[in-house]
C-alpha cells in the first residue's frame, strides 16, 4: 500500500492512485474548479491543493494499463500545475516540494510525478535556474515516458538550448550524495556510446562536460535515443544521445567515433 503525508491511496489493478481528504476526512471535492488565487497560500496549502485536484482527476480516469498509469499520472499532474499555481508562486511550490531532499514530504510515485512535472513546466518556460536549482535538490527516475536527459537535450530543444548542461550544472550545485548519484548515471547513459561512462560519479560528469564543450558545435540531439528506454541497457553503448550534424564526426575517449 502506498502512502503519502497529505493523503492515503486507493488500489486500482495493480498501481496505486493517489487520493486526498478534506480537513473533515470526506474526499477532495472532485467537482471543484481549477483556480489560480494562490496569493494568499502558504507553500504547504499549494501542494495540498495542488493533491487534491489531482486526485480527482485520477478517479475520473478509472483504471488504467499498469504500464501506462505512471506516465498518465504524470501529465494530468502537470496539468494541475500549471492550472492551479500562478507563475510567480512556482518557485515556492518547488521549494516545499523538495525541501530536504529525498526525505521531504511527499514519497513515492506521487513525489516522482511532481518532480516531473515541474521539469516539464520549468524546461519548456526556458527557467534554466530554476531547473537546475530543482534537479539539485531531486531528481527524477524518469520523464513521463522518457528518460530525463533525452527530455532536456531532445524534446526541450526549442525553448532549452544546451539543455544537457542543465545537468552539468544540477550536479555540481547539488550537496546530496543520492542526487548526484542519479544525475552521473543520466549522464553516463547519455554519452556510454562515446566511451565516457566510467562509473565514477565526478570523473564521469566531468568526463561528459569537456566532451560536449569540445564537440557540441558539430552534434545534435538523436531522436533514435528516445526508444532506448524501451529496450535492454545494453542499447545505450550503441544508440548516444548525440550524433553528428556535419561530416567530421565527435570523438570518443579512444578516438573519432565511427
Amino acid at each position: 500500500m502506498c502512502s503519502s503525508s497529505f493523503g492515503s491511496v486507493i488500489l486500482i489493478g495493480v498501481m496505486c492512485l493517489p487520493t486526498t481528504h478534506g480537513a473533515a476526512g470526506e474526499p477532495a471535492d472532485a467537482t471543484e474548479e481549477p483556480h489560480r488565487k494562490t496569493e494568499g497560500k502558504g507553500a504547504i496549502d499549494l501542494v495540498k491543493d495542488v493533491d487534491a485536484e489531482w486526485s480527482a482527476r485520477c478517479k475520473k480516469l478509472g483504471p488504467l494499463n499498469p504500464k501506462l498509469a505512471l506516465g498518465r499520472w504524470g501529465i494530468e499532474l502537470r496539468a494541475v500545475i500549471g492550472e492551479r499555481v500562478a507563475k510567480d508562486r512556482m518557485h515556492d511550490y518547488m521549494l516545499a516540494v523538495t525541501a530536504g531532499g529525498p526525505s521531504a514530504e511527499l514519497t513515492g510515485y506521487h513525489r516522482s510525478a511532481v518532480v516531473q512535472a515541474l521539469v516539464d513546466i520549468f524546461s519548456q518556460a526556458g527557467q534554466r535556474a530554476e531547473l537546475v536549482e530543482m534537479l539539485s535538490r531531486d531528481f527524477p527516475d524518469r520523464m513521463y515516458y522518457s528518460d530525463v536527459e533525452f527530455w532536456l537535450a531532445f524534446k526541450a530543444r526549442k525553448t532549452l538550448p544546451d539543455g544537457i548542461e542543465v545537468l552539468f550544472d544540477a550536479f555540481e550545485r547539488s550537496r546530496d550524495p543520492s542526487v548526484r548519484e542519479k544525475i552521473a548515471a543520466s549522464l553516463g547513459r547519455a554519452f556510454r556510446a562515446n566511451g565516457l561512462d566510467c562509473g565514477k560519479g565526478k570523473r564521469t560528469v566531468d568526463a561528459c562536460r569537456s566532451w560536449y564543450a569540445k564537440n557540441k558545435g558539430k552534434i545534435e540531439p538523436s531522436i533514435k535515443y528516445g526508444d532506448n528506454v524501451m529496450h535492454p541497457k545494453d542499447v545505450y553503448a550503441r544508440n548516444g544521445l548525440f550524433v553528428s550534424n556535419t561530416k567530421e564526426q565527435p570523438e570518443t575517449r579512444d578516438g573519432p567515433h565511427p
